[in-house]
């Protein structure tokens, strides 16, 4: 009978984590159709962007269309180099996997999570409990570069300020500044640290990746600076560099929250118009409006993206397992954590 009462209560359990999934959905649609709205409602904010995104490069263009295929590489990078230290993931496979993640977590109860870890378990021997502890690290690395980045923003905004260099020492400044926290990271991530003992090995290992991991999820994050940089760019409403900062790492921190639709565009608009309400460079700098408009465009590069990335990845993985037959876990015990020395390979 206990056994019983214990099933329904963990049955009842479930259902409620799926009815706050889909109510967390709903509201994430709600919030998305808002920002369109509020944007549309702009006439002459969006025919104003419309034709400074005609008459902008082509390569900026094209960079802020295509840019989203490199977040997709560097975070398939930074989950597998956490993963394959328990289960013999590839490279490609891992590619495959956050791919098709990426298009499926745009539906109700993001699938596309759940169906990598259920493929991970399935065809790996990977516990569940042990790719949440991925999860849960490329959370902590996440936070970690999003606050060195956030340092390093601020240090270039306040050395410019000050006016003590001129452009050319300050540009070498900035670039030397934001390379310098990866650097540090696939340093020590490169390092082979002697150990005692397995165990302390396996622990150097697991503090390398992270570090390698860091290193890339740093990289990242420049290269979604840079892609809120084009947009700014092409709607004509440049950002100042300590503000573009600021949407960034506002950026990274809406995507660790549950809903993936709809709230990462109101921060990144309330973010852009911290500068007016904070009374930082005037009446230059674009605001609420001119964010959401900025995160719109670069929600619909990703999807444009993830369309063909994620059926593509979704399909070659279905072939993979075809063919393999289910025996893709014969090896798995030998060989998961026999890459524990965290190199890039």
């Amino acid at each position: 009978m206990n056994g019983v009462t214990a099933q329904g209560v963990e049955v009842a359990r479930a259902a409620r984590r799926r009815r706050a999934r889909a109510a967390w959905y709903a509201v994430g649609v709600a919030l998305l159709v808002l920002a369109v709205w509020a944007v549309w409602r702009q006439q002459g904010l969006v025919g104003r962007a419309v034709e400074s995104i005609r008459a902008a490069p082509a390569a900026m263009v094209v960079g802020v269309a295509l840019l989203p295929v490199v977040n997709w590489v560097l975070t398939s990078a930074v989950f597998w180099l956490l993963t394959r230290r328990l289960g013999p993931v590839g490279a490609a496979e891992m590619a495959a996997l956050v791919g098709a993640a990426w298009l499926f977590n745009l539906l109700p109860m993001r699938p596309g999570l759940f169906g990598r870890v259920a493929y991970h378990k399935a065809v790996h021997g990977i516990a569940v409990r042990d790719s949440a502890k991925v999860l849960l690290q490329v959370i902590a690395v996440t936070a970690m570069v999003a606050c060195m980045l956030a340092v390093v923003c601020i240090a270039i905004a306040g050395i410019g300020a000050t006016g003590w260099l001129g452009e050319p020492l300050l540009i070498g400044t900035a670039v030397v500044l934001c390379l310098l926290p990866p650097c540090m990271m696939l340093a020590l991530g490169s390092h082979p640290a002697r150990a005692a003992d397995s165990a302390a090995a396996e622990r150097a290992g697991a503090v390398r990746a992270l570090m390698l991991a860091g290193a890339l999820r740093y990289l990242e994050m420049m290269v979604w600076a840079a892609r809120y940089w084009l947009v700014f760019e092409t709607i004509d409403h440049p950002v100042a560099l300590w503000q573009l900062g600021v949407i960034v790492v506002a950026s990274q921190v809406a995507g660790l929250l549950p809903v993936q639709l709809g709230v990462r565009e109101w921060i990144v608009g309330a973010m852009t118009a911290v500068g007016g309400v904070l009374g930082i460079g005037g009446g230059a700098l674009p605001g609420m409006t001119h964010g959401l408009l900025a995160d719109l465009i670069n929600r619909a590069a990703e999807i444009v993206c993830s369309v063909p990335i994620g059926l593509a990845s979704a399909a070659w993985l279905a072939v993979r397992r075809a063919r393999s037959g289910g025996d893709d876990r014969a090896g798995a015990g030998a060989t998961a954590g026999g890459e524990s020395d965290g190199q890039v390979q």
